[in-house]
């Protein structure tokens, strides 16, 4: 839960959850464990005529692959990348990084000289002037500046390679980044050797998968609980601002994270649920599910606000 608008997230998700999450996951876990087929033959089962929904859902599932392989190979990269002394997304000085690179102290320094430089400009009588006054004109006058941190050019020019003067397209990808590559092959090997075997496998995998998020979870909560204004994150985080309510946007980004935790219409839980008994009370299944997602995603947005 780290969309824009963040601190009026929590209602719109909650109502996503309750109107078209919990819904979409019990009924797709009761049609997969009462025809005990997946998406394909389930589908042609419930209706001859509705067999290419079960045929849509598989391609979508199929293409979404490709991209968020993608995403989790990046993440593979940075962990490679974080087994070093100093992280490289952490400064400016590398062969990378351009003369707009400008760490947070950097930053700090120019804003906290620009407060002085303003301070001493006014007459004696204007000495009182409000210091959060001072503090937003400098910061407007900051995001003016073509400043980069180190984190987006490692992104955009190490990870990416993209070159500040590329011009990519359709007709100039640009070079294969060799690196990127090693990653995404180890993704896709992990995935495989995740399946290989069907359910044998894929059941015994999930333990770790399940389980070990939750240990990366606690692990960056009790690091953020020491970290100087977390308790003012929190409190935004708790706080709603309801004006933002208004802001479609907002739902837009509740439905997005409900249905992309939950996974509705991907046909996986269909699959699943084909392994059940016939009569395994799903319902439960269900409920605890999407519960336990909910409140991962609500305990999620502890440990991100306390980072911010």
């Amino acid at each position: 839960m780290g969309s824009s608008d963040e601190s009026a997230f929590l209602i719109p998700y909650i109502l996503s959850v309750i109107l078209g999450g919990l819904p979409l996951f019990y009924l797709e876990l009761l049609l997969g464990q009462y025809y005990r087929q997946g998406s394909i033959t389930c589908w042609k089962k419930i209706c001859p005529l509705l067999a290419g929904i079960g045929w849509a859902v598989t391609i979508i599932a199929f293409y979404t692959d490709f991209y968020y392989n993608v995403v989790i190979s990046w993440g593979l990269y940075y962990l490679f990348a974080s087994f070093r002394h100093i992280l490289p997304w952490s400064a400016c000085n590398h062969a990378w990084n351009t003369k707009d690179c400008s760490t947070v102290n950097k930053r700090r320094i120019v804003l906290e000289n620009c407060m002085n430089q303003s301070n001493n400009t006014i007459n004696s009588t204007e000495k009182l002037l409000d210091r959060n006054f001072l503090y937003e004109n400098c910061s407007e006058k900051l995001t003016r500046l073509k400043i980069v941190s180190p984190a987006q050019e490692y992104f955009h020019l190490q990870v990416y390679r993209l070159k500040p003067e590329s011009n990519l397209s359709l007709s100039n990808l640009g070079h294969i980044n060799w690196e990127n590559l090693a990653c995404l092959a180890i993704i896709y090997l992990i995935c495989y050797f995740s399946m290989w075997k069907g359910i044998k496998t894929s059941g015994k995998v999930v333990w770790f998968t399940a389980l070990f998020p939750y240990v990366v979870l606690a692990i960056l909560m009790i690091r953020g609980l020491f970290l100087n204004g977390s308790m003012k994150g929190i409190e935004y985080y708790i706080r709603p601002d309801l004006s933002k309510l208004s802001d479609a946007s907002v739902w837009v980004d509740a439905a997005s994270q409900t249905f992309f935790s939950l996974g509705p219409g991907f046909g996986v839980l269909m699959a699943f649920a084909s392994y059940n008994d016939f009569n395994h009370n799903v319902y439960r299944d269900a409920m605890i599910t999407v519960a336990v997602n909910s409140l991962t995603s609500f305990a999620s947005g502890f440990v991100i606000f306390m980072f911010l």
